[in-house]
């Protein structure tokens, strides 16, 4: 089926329900014209089409089964009518079930068109995939628009719509992976996580060719030949050309998606207009009128659409300038933390080095762009793995982070995770996994929280399965390692370790500003996903996290306190009013990377080279 078919949707029926509904409201915005189809002028499904194109509000609900809210329907006829859209709006906002509504409405009544959904990770795109097929699920009619249900690949998800197609797919930094794709409308999820450069190259090139190639070529030419006598025309009045929407989280103003959003302001305010030929006699246009940002803060959602409870606590519990971008939908200066944001972003493998002012960093006149890497799953047998660990059970989380060391002097973050809520031993095997997976050669585990007894349990015969050795401390000598063979591996710090503390802190810093620690991407290539097949969830699981490391490193501030000592922790207003509500400040990943980076200047010791141990399963021996 190629497009709404009334044959099948009932064109006469729809009518008769919309004149006979007991909603008000329907009669009245359904400007469906009957007479033009029975006059012969159209077809029913030419008059529906364009009807609805003109009611998407009434599509949304009669074909998609869903009821829109006036706000969520403004949203949508913005998106509808301009090419080039930023849309920022309050986290729980609804935004990835708006883009979902509005790729089903464009794949539906243009036909031809090829939606590319595309975000920071897989997942990312893929939660706006996830509600198409709710949708999907849920809209008898817009099934029978589609030749067969949607397909999940390992790295890319597709609906047909007809003549449509909806596709997500997962970033690729250099285009390879995902060359030959197309796209008539390009909905880029979390914009600021995805490098400028990148988008540029490799997002913006799916928009580069049109939708009808030949058709368009066409009409150029018959357009600059009446422009040619004298006719003032629309040089895009049959065409409006693709689109491209630029969404996500406010972010911080040094930052590509905040420099976008200004140049789209610039161009409304000014209702700037330009029209020209370029060099190549190629007619270009600039129109305000194809320009729009849609900012929406949680103070703008329909009454009883937020949690105002959750809000509160949010308040609460996250730093001023992360509350103001995740529910004021503003963008922030840097946080001038003791770990600046722009620090880590300078330190963010395939984002280009920036200056405070969002300027780009030029060396010889050319920008410095980090080598892009991303996150692992396993070791690579070529370098060296360590581990931090902050331990908890209850309140806080138990985080992990490793860090690979490689010889080229520096070393990189490839996997944080953390849970709370477990038992020790799921905590330890966990532990064991990871030491596993990535042939860990030292682990840092803070001593409060937990420390020791997850120090003991890690040579606990039982806890140790079959294959295993125990491992050992090697700041103190156990009276089990003189029976059995083990792994001396871990150390065990204490942060009430004034010397230590301090100058783990401005190590860490120092080592985050000169780049000798570096972040992965700020986005999943796609060749991540190729080379751990069916493990989407495990790559995105581990991206989340060092995302939220990164969002607890930037809210660190250091404060003076007794004896004049230097402390390092969340802003001492946001916790002292956590503390009086009850709530839990987080901070757990920060300090897993903290005792992480510590491993791997131990080990490193800055560009002085380690040789690797490869631990193999043993057995226990026990002196006779």
């Amino acid at each position: 089926m190629s497009i709404i078919d009334p044959d099948f949707l009932g064109y006469e029926s729809i009518l008769n329900q919309l004149h006979n509904s007991s909603i008000d409201l329907a009669p009245k915005t359904a400007h469906i014209n009957s007479e033009s189809v029975r006059l012969g002028t159209m077809s029913h499904r030419e008059a529906l089409t364009r009807d609805f194109r003109t009611n998407l509000g009434l599509c949304a609900k009669y074909i998609l089964n869903v009821n829109l809210l006036p706000l969520q329907l403004a949203i949508v006829e913005k998106l509808w009518n301009r090419r080039f859209v930023l849309l920022t709006m309050t986290r729980g906002g609804g935004k990835t079930f708006i883009l979902a509504v509005y790729s089903c409405l464009r794949a539906l009544l243009n036909q031809g068109s090829k939606i590319i959904l595309v975000g920071a990770n897989f997942r990312q795109s893929k939660l706006i995939f996830e509600e198409i097929e709710v949708i999907y699920r849920h809209a008898p009619l817009f099934r029978q628009c589609c030749p067969k249900p949607p397909t999940n690949q390992p790295a890319r998800s597709i609906l047909r719509v007809g003549e449509s197609t909806i596709t997500a797919v997962p970033l690729g930094h250099d285009g390879k992976t995902i060359r030959g794709l197309r796209a008539t409308h390009i909905l880029a999820d979390e914009f600021a996580s995805i490098p400028e450069e990148v988008f540029q190259v490799v997002v913006r090139g799916f928009a580069a060719v049109a939708k009808d190639p030949h058709k368009q070529v066409m009409e150029i030419f018959k357009q600059k030949h009446l422009i040619k006598k004298g006719l003032d025309i629309d040089l895009l009045s049959s065409s409006r050309g693709n689109q491209i929407v630029y969404s996500g989280t406010a972010y911080y103003k040094f930052n590509h998606f905040y420099k976008t959003m200004v140049d789209f302001d610039k161009l409304i305010i000014d209702k700037t207009f330009m029209q020209r030929e370029n060099d190549n006699g190629i007619m270009e246009r600039i129109d305000h009128k194809d320009y729009a940002v849609i900012q929406i803060p949680y103070s703008a959602m329909p009454a009883g659409f937020m949690d105002i409870d959750q809000i509160a606590q949010a308040r609460l519990t996250m730093h001023p300038l992360l509350f103001a971008m995740e529910y004021m939908a503003e963008f922030a200066g840097t946080t001038g933390g003791f770990f600046p944001m722009l620090d880590i972003e300078n330190a963010t493998a395939g984002n280009s080095v920036k200056e405070e002012d969002g300027t780009l960093t030029l060396v010889g006149g050319e920008p410095v762009v980090n080598p892009y890497f991303s996150i692992e799953l396993e070791h690579d047998p070529s370098a060296v793995y360590v581990m931090g660990a902050d331990p908890a059970r209850e309140s806080d989380n138990f985080a992990i982070c490793v860090i690979k060391i490689t010889g080229e002097g520096n070393y990189k973050i490839v996997f944080v995770d953390a849970w709370n809520r477990k038992e020790w031993g799921y905590s330890v095997r966990r532990i064991r996994e990871l030491i596993k997976k990535f042939n860990i050669q030292r682990i840092c585990i803070d001593r409060g929280g937990g420390g020791t007894t997850v120090e003991d349990l890690l040579k606990d015969r039982k806890y140790i399965e079959e294959g295993e050795l125990p491992i050992f401390n090697i700041e103190k000598e156990d009276e089990e390692a003189h029976w059995y063979t083990g792994q001396n591996i871990l150390e065990v710090k204490d942060f009430s370790d004034y010397t230590w503390y301090r100058e783990s802190n401005y190590s860490l810093q120092g080592d985050i500003f000169h780049k000798r620690l570096m972040f992965p991407g700020s986005y999943v290539d796609e060749s991540i996903y190729n080379k751990f097949l069916y493990r989407e969830s495990e790559i995105d699981d581990c991206f989340n996290e060092i995302q939220a490391m990164r969002l607890e490193l930037a809210q660190i501030e250091r404060t003076m306190k007794g004896s004049n000592r230097e402390h390092f922790d969340l802003p001492n207003e946001q916790i002292k009013q956590a503390k009086e509500k009850g709530v839990m400040d987080r901070k757990d990943r920060y300090s897993a990377l903290l005792l992480a980076s510590y491993a791997a200047r131990q080990i490193q010791g800055y560009g002085e080279w380690t040789d690797k141990q490869n631990f193999t399963g043993g057995f226990w021996l026990e002196n006779m």
